[in-house]
């Protein structure tokens, strides 16, 4: 593979050669907006809106001519699924590049087992959680026997023993079918038992590695004296609409000017604890003591897509502004420039990079805040897909959040995180 060069609109572009050869493990890393994942559709064969100059080969073929043979698991898992239970699901692939129907059950299986994910086959894709949802996705592409293997952040929102579940499925499984492996990660050391070398995007398309950056945050500020509750959960049961309860008889707090972390493995409901705080989905039981006309709730969800209504990112943070075009103008900018998002103003949001997602889901709460009372912003694995420098620049923004007198909830797999930001903790078990 060689001299390829990608471009998009309102970036320049950036040269990029490099071979893969036959049991490669290649760690890509680069700045969230580099071209991280465009790389990795191109590699697939995807034929997405971009001008590319120079060409991507596999064994000796252009890319998109090699179908069957690579395997790419998505960034957002849950646009992976297409089928509605989970035993289908990972047949979709065998069925459509012909695997004889009398194997397919212990294809299945075994890629079921290598990620972790022990459901039952006829389990409903929509029940299962994003970390799930993330093995399920990984599980599909196993089953087939890919021969280049493109992951795209597989860890991102897992909990810290799914991650380590996944990260030593993969290396079994490309040593022991000499796969080649290119994963995107921003986290180097995660990866480093795995991968034999990096290429670092963003500098002349050059391969080498790095020392790692270890993730340390500006030490946190002292909280401000007499604090307020917001919330008060006393015996609070919750859990998805139709589905079983996920936790039952939590009892915590919510104060304003703190930040509030929810951790617990994948499954325990975490997500289901933010849909219910911000009043989209109702509490089993037990009593949830919030006044929603007094204290307003925002939400950022754990996909940023799905927040998204604007065609640009300026149009998609001004959606939730109220007053004259003025105000509404200059508070738009201020968020714009907070959030360092001011040179994509004029791009479509779904075009930005999954980092570039992130910063912008949450601007979009931010700029709803009111600033003359206190409010909860809830905010669901926000530190996926970022780079270090934006991980410290969040850290430093849900820091200002919570002492302009907001409370914020931050759901996070992230220990890092939440070792910098907390100043309460709420551990769900599963």
């Amino acid at each position: 593979m060689s001299n390829w060069w990608w471009m998009r609109e309102g970036a320049s572009s950036t040269p990029l050669s490099f071979v893969l050869k036959p049991g490669d493990r290649v760690l890509l890393r680069g700045r969230s907006g580099a071209g991280k994942s465009t790389l990795l559709t191109q590699l697939a064969g995807l034929d997405v809106d971009l001008t590319t100059k120079g060409a991507i080969r596999i064994n000796g073929a252009e890319a998109h001519h090699r179908t069957g043979i690579v395997g790419y698991v998505l960034q957002d898992p849950l646009t992976q699924a297409v089928m509605p239970q989970v035993g289908d699901d990972v047949a979709f692939g065998l069925e459509n590049i012909g695997v004889d129907p009398a194997a397919m059950p212990e294809r299945i299986s075994d890629a079921l087992k290598s990620v972790g994910l022990d459901v039952p086959l006829d389990t409903l894709t929509d029940h299962l959680s994003g970390g799930q949802r993330q093995r399920l996705a990984l599980a599909g592409v196993l089953a087939m026997k890919p021969s280049l293997l493109l992951l795209d952040e597989p860890t991102a929102n897992l909990d810290p023993a799914g991650a380590e579940l996944i990260r030593n499925a993969v290396r079994e499984v490309v040593r022991d079918r000499h796969i080649t492996l290119v994963v995107v990660d921003h986290n180097d050391g995660f990866w480093a038992d795995v991968v034999d070398r990096e290429i670092v995007m963003g500098d002349e398309g050059r391969a080498h590695t790095r020392d790692e950056q270890r993730r340390r945050a500006p030490k946190k500020p002292v909280s401000p004296p007499s604090p307020s509750t917001l919330v008060r959960a006393m015996n609070l049961a919750v859990g998805y609409p139709r589905s079983p309860r996920a936790q039952e008889n939590l009892n915590f707090e919510i104060v304003a000017g703190r930040i509030l972390s929810v951790t617990g493995p994948n499954g325990a409901g975490k997500s289901a604890l933010a849909l219910t705080l911000a009043g989209l989905i109702p509490a089993y039981s037990g009593e949830l003591q919030l006044d929603r006309r007094r204290v307003p709730v925002g939400l950022v969800f754990q996909t940023p897509e799905h927040q998204f209504i604007g065609s640009t990112v300026r149009a998609d943070v001004m959606a939730g502004l109220r007053g004259p075009r003025s105000e509404r103008d200059s508070r738009a900018q201020v968020i714009l420039d907070d959030f360092h998002l001011t040179h994509l103003d004029r791009q479509n949001p779904f075009s930005l990079s999954g980092g570039e997602k992130r910063w912008l889901s949450l601007a979009d709460i931010v700029a709803t805040l009111p600033r003359d009372r206190p409010a909860i912003l809830v905010v669901d694995e926000p530190t996926t897909g970022l780079d270090h420098e934006s991980w410290i620049g969040l850290v430093e923004s849900l820091r200002a959040i919570a002492s302009d007198g907001h409370a914020i909830v931050v759901i996070s797999h992230d220990q890092h995180l939440v070792t910098a930001i907390s100043d309460e903790r709420l551990e769900l078990n599963s």
